[in-house]
This record gives C-alpha cells, structure tokens and sequence, in this order.
C-alpha cells in the first residue's frame, strides 16, 4: 500500500488529465469515430500487442499534456500517434468519407490523391474534436476539484498493479468500511490466491467519475452519495454502498428486533421445496460427494427442532462442505429495508445455541469469518 501511495503522489494535473483521458475512453461518440476512420483504411490496422487507436492517440496526449498542461503539446501529440497509424495507409472504403467533402474536387492527380487528402483531413479534424473534448473534460475536472466529496466504492483493494497506476491517488483518501466482497456475481473476477477486499472512500468530487471511467481487469469502482464539504458521512449511506460488494454485512443484524422476521418467513415459504438430508446425515454424513444433486436446506423456524431445517443437520452440511463451497441465501440489508441475496460461501460452523452460521467468503488464509444469525438465514444450497 505504501507503494501505490508513493507511486500516486498528490492528485493535482495528470489525475485530472488521466480523468480526462479515461471519460473520452468510454465517450461512445469517441469511439465510433476512431472504428470509422480506421474502417476507411479497411479495418485496424496494428499488431496483437499495439493498443485501440483511440487508447493510443489518447495516451500520447496525457503524456504530453501531464507535464506541464501545454494543451497544444497535446494535440501534436496526438495527431502524431494517429498519423503514424494511419497517415501512410490507403483509403479502402470511400463510402465513410464525410457527405459533405472536406477538400476540392480540382487540383489533384488522380480520384485515389483527392481520396487521401480528404482522408488526411478527415483524420485532422476528428483529433481536433478529441482534443476539444479532453480539454472540456480536463476543464470540468479542475471546477470540481474543490465541490466537496462523494462516497466511493472500490472493489479489488488495495491498488497494486501498474495498469492501476492512474488511480492509485485513490489509496490516500480514508477508508471509511471494508469487507471482502461476496455477492454472487462478482465483477472483478479476483485471483484464486488472493483474498479480494472492497472499501468505501470518502473522495474528492472529481474522482468517482474518473474511477468509474478507468478500465481494469483488477478493480470496479462504483460512486455513491455526494457530501458537502464538512458533511459528516451517514453510516447508512456506507453500508449501503458496501453491500453492493460484500452482499451481506455483520452490522445489518446488529439492531434485528427479537424473534422470527416475516420477510424472511415469507422468502423461505418461497424458495420452494426443501430437500430432506436425514438419510444423507445418517449414511454419507462425512462426505459432500454422497449429497443428492441440486439439494436445498431450509431452516426451520426454531432451530433447536430435531426435523431436516435443524441447526444440527446444517453443522453436519458445514462439516461435510470443509474446504467447498455452497450458495447462502440470507436476508441482507438494514432492518427495515431488508434484501433477498445469493452468497458463494464456505460454510464454517454453526453455534449450537443461536443457530447463527459463520461462513467464509474464501477458502484461503487470512479471510475473514462473518456470522449470520438464525433469523436471517433463508437456505443453503448447491452451488453447481
């Protein structure tokens, strides 16, 4: 961590600038023109390991213009990257020239010579749209440097990978919540080493925007609420923003009024048929492998019963799982906002007076454990 905060330094002109860079990366307009003119030089036209033509022009101009802000280094740069990709080709495709041409009819030796000045103008005036956006962009960047903060949640933390480096400013700004992220459908795919945390930051203005717009195989930002400058942050809000990753938290219960929840009631009654582990229990007990496929448990209202939605045939499914995991369904959320989710898991233990169940988010060393109580558990099922 202390790395990334050294390799990030104060977020000042090329934060903005990589901001800049990133939003037009994800600007659609952008993108289209950068596939036409390649498309009128029939197609891409780079090796495997050369970038997008819209990566590279727009690279060359942060590196230009995070020296110093010199907006017009900038363009030159850029035209110069475009150019060396595609200033030498020929015009394959004349039907994407613009309808109304750029350049004379008259003056040149043959229609394929009129076709690559029009081209070669073409090209001029799409950098010249690129740099005027990137300068709007740059520009908004530096009048929302100072409108307060917004919550941000970053998935994959902490920042350590160099294709990250645009964004590792983000690691000194304070943590406000952290939890390893859990939900079902996890987006980024973490490494199968790698225990995956998310945080909430609480962030200057500009960054949620230029987080979101980075692109990377090793982290998902999301933005939440807006601050005002000295606004204290509303605990709430925090988790709110978590749960998106982590799915359910060790706080939701924490003011849980006693006795059953009819929501979660209602979501077991729901979920549809349980299938009775009994024989399972008393035969193969000791082996995952023996359950029947696409099994479900369902608790039971009191978890001392002896029945199949029994505390002690879900410590024997615990047992059984060491190692494997399951999906846990539970109802996630403050009290009274209360949400149905999906948990990839590695079931742990189960408390044999409470009925709570604590489950690892990973089977690796150094996760952490989070129990869920009786009354928020809605089942327990195979995750193939």
């Amino acid at each position: 961590m202390a790395v990334a905060r050294q390799a990030a330094g104060p977020p000042g002109l090329r934060v903005l600038a990589a901001r800049a860079r990133d939003l037009l990366l994800r600007d659609r307009t952008t993108l289209d023109e950068a596939h036409i003119i390649e498309a009128i030089a029939g197609g891409a036209r780079r090796m495997l390991y050369e970038p997008e033509l819209s990566r590279h022009a727009l690279d060359a101009w942060l590196k230009a213009v995070a020296a110093d802000g010199d907006l017009t280094a900038g363009h030159a740069a850029m035209l110069a990257a475009v150019e060396t990709r595609l200033g030498s080709a020929e015009v394959r495709d004349v039907s994407l020239l613009p309808t109304q041409a750029l350049t004379a009819a008259t003056g040149h030796a043959s229609p394929a010579a009129w076709a690559a000045a029009e081209f070669q103008l073409v090209r001029r005036h799409v950098v010249d749209a690129w740099c005027t956006r990137l300068a709007a962009a740059l520009h908004d960047g530096h009048l929302h440097s100072g409108d307060g903060d917004q919550l941000l949640l970053v998935a994959g933390w902490p920042i350590i990978n160099e294709s990250d480096r645009e964004v590792a400013y983000l690691t000194q700004y304070p943590v406000l919540a952290s939890a390893v992220f859990t939900t079902r459908y996890r987006n980024p795919m973490p490494s199968a080493q790698t225990v995956p945390w998310a945080v909430v930051l609480r962030v200057p203005a500009f960054a949620p925007g230029h987080a979101t717009a980075h692109r990377s195989n090793y982290l998902h930002a999301e933005p939440g609420t807006v601050l005002p400058a000295d606004t204290p942050v509303d605990d709430r809000e925090v988790r709110a923003l978590l749960r998106s990753a982590a799915g359910y938290l060790p706080e939701d219960s924490a003011s849980d009024p006693a006795g059953p929840i009819p929501a979660v009631a209602a979501w077991r009654a729901a979920t549809g048929p349980a299938t009775d582990l009994r024989d399972w229990a008393t035969d193969h007990g000791d082996y995952h492998w023996h359950l029947p496929q696409r099994w479900r448990w369902i608790p039971a209202e009191n978890h001392h019963t002896s029945g199949p939605g029994s505390a002690q045939l879900l410590q024997q499914l615990c047992q059984a799982l060491h190692h494997y995991t399951a999906v846990l369904v539970v109802a996630a959320g403050e009290p009274d906002a209360l949400d149905r989710i999906e948990l990839v898991v590695s079931p742990d233990a189960v408390d044999p007076d409470t009925g709570a169940l604590t489950y690892r988010p990973y089977d690796l060393p150094g996760c952490p454990t989070v129990t869920v109580p009786w009354r928020r558990i809605i089942a327990v099922h195979d995750a193939w």
